[in-house]
């Protein structure tokens, strides 16, 4: 790679990193104003952090399948999971603590599993284990 070539390579990277600090920032504050009661800020929460849950979810959910834990259709039930983690966060915003931009995403991953966890507890068929 020639020095120009470099030069360009790393300003193209510096803005990728500024537009993720600006879109985190973003996202930080929304969730502040919402739990000041600023409830159009959830569409913000919500299309800032949905690809990300939904990355988590079903990943997961298609683990479980491939264990025969799940049956059924791997995006109906990672979206089922979602929506219930959306209402879980909603409902207890008051408690979150938005400590970093990225606090958002740290819950979510937590949620998430537990979520996904009970769902199949709920949903699951059970894993037999034959004795020989």
């Amino acid at each position: 790679m020639s020095e120009c070539d470099s030069r360009n390579y790393r300003a193209k990277e510096e803005i990728v990193v500024k537009d993720f600090q600006a879109e985190d920032q973003i996202l930080f504050e929304a969730i502040e104003a919402y739990k000041n009661g600023n409830g159009d800020k959830a569409t913000i929460i919500y299309e800032s952090t949905k690809k990300y849950t939904f990355k988590i979810l079903h990943k997961g959910v298609e683990r479980y399948k491939n264990q025969g834990a799940l049956t059924g259709d791997v995006v109906s039930i990672a979206e089922d999971i979602m929506q219930e983690l959306y209402i879980e966060f909603f409902n207890k915003i008051a408690n979150f603590r938005n400590e970093d931009p990225k606090s958002i995403f740290k819950w979510i991953s937590v949620v998430a599993q537990r979520r996904l966890s009970t769902y199949v507890k709920e949903n699951g068929m059970e894993l037999l284990q034959f004795e020989k």
